[in-house]
């Protein structure tokens, strides 16, 4: 692995994790609200509440995954071109798809 990669691959993780955290809070706070009737209606505990809430995030995260990466990867693509590192990458030889690939 070429150390240009490395370092877009550093670039883009922190977004990913932060946007897959913050995405999946959003996605779990509205699985949330649709659920809490289960605790006033049905008199539920709410750990009842809480294992239903946490069998619903591997779901929830495979949808939000691929959403994460695609908006991490456009924001840190944007902001290595922004910089100036995606045109010495280029002008150091290597192809658009040198620069993307994992």
């Amino acid at each position: 692995m070429m150390l240009v990669q490395k370092y877009i691959g550093q670039q883009v993780l922190r977004p990913f994790i932060l946007s897959l955290l913050a995405l999946t809070t959003l996605a779990l706070l509205t699985q949330s609200l649709q659920t809490i009737d289960l605790i006033t209606k049905d008199n539920q505990s709410a750990s009842t509440f809480f294992y239903i809430t946490l069998l619903a995030m591997p779901k929830l995260i495979a949808i939000i995954m691929p959403i994460s990466l695609f908006l991490s990867v456009l924001y840190s693509l944007n902001r290595i071109a922004m910089d100036g590192e995606l045109i010495i990458a280029k002008a150091a030889g290597m192809s658009t798809w040198e620069i993307c690939t994992p």
